[in-house]
């Protein structure tokens, strides 16, 4: 079966001193992301599509190991949140609901949820035309653009329920297949050292 992995980073080191896009992996995020590395199902991968953050890179290149290219994504970044910087985990909840509520309007200046989701979809179809010839494969990226991708590919509305903290490991660190040959959703989410393989 041809088919592709969305893997999320795992837990990182919260740096108030940095840009998230430049925090790094947390030691119990790198032993999660090697666990990962182990899987049945990343093992037939040849090509890993990173989004160029630090957090995601070096969880590509756990779940790499030897032998296993690694390119980065164009725009497979995060829901982009620069206009507030780091909030707390509160304030982080309220807007994560008022995007979820209403997906074409912007909360505090974030990247729109429709917005978002037109970036990732366009961007993996475009990585996947380019590399066609290397499936299966996989990508390493985020929590929002993944559920948000995730929905897509379910045909299913984007809702707060989707997300992978709440379907899954709350540290991040989770992973869904889907079918190359049809773009269906071939599992939800799942802990990455929890992940043995896909239906079928």
């Amino acid at each position: 079966m041809n088919y592709a992995l969305y893997v999320t980073h795992p837990e990182v080191i919260l740096d108030p001193a940095e840009p998230s896009t430049r925090w790094h992996l947390s030691d119990r995020g790198r032993e999660r992301a090697t666990a990962g590395g182990r899987s049945a199902a990343m093992q037939p991968i040849g090509l890993i599509i990173a989004s160029p953050e630090t957090k995601t890179m070096e969880t590509a290149k756990l779940l790499a190991g030897s032998g296993k290219e690694i390119v980065v994504g164009e725009d497979t970044h995060e829901n982009v949140r620069t206009s507030t910087g780091l909030v707390t985990a509160l304030e982080f909840e309220a807007l994560m609901d008022a995007l979820y509520a209403r997906p074409k309007e912007s909360a505090a200046g974030w990247e729109t949820l429709d917005g978002t989701t037109r970036r990732i979809v366009s961007a993996i179809d475009a990585a996947l035309a380019r590399h066609s010839d290397r499936a299966p494969i996989a990508f390493v990226g985020h929590g929002t653009v993944g559920t948000l991708l995730k929905c897509h590919l379910a045909r299913r509305p984007p809702t707060r329920d989707e997300d992978q903290r709440r379907m899954a490991h709350p540290g991040g660190g989770n992973v869904f297949g889907f079918s190359l040959d049809d773009r269906r959703l071939l599992s939800d989410w799942v802990a990455m050292e929890d992940f043995d393989g896909l239906p079928g």
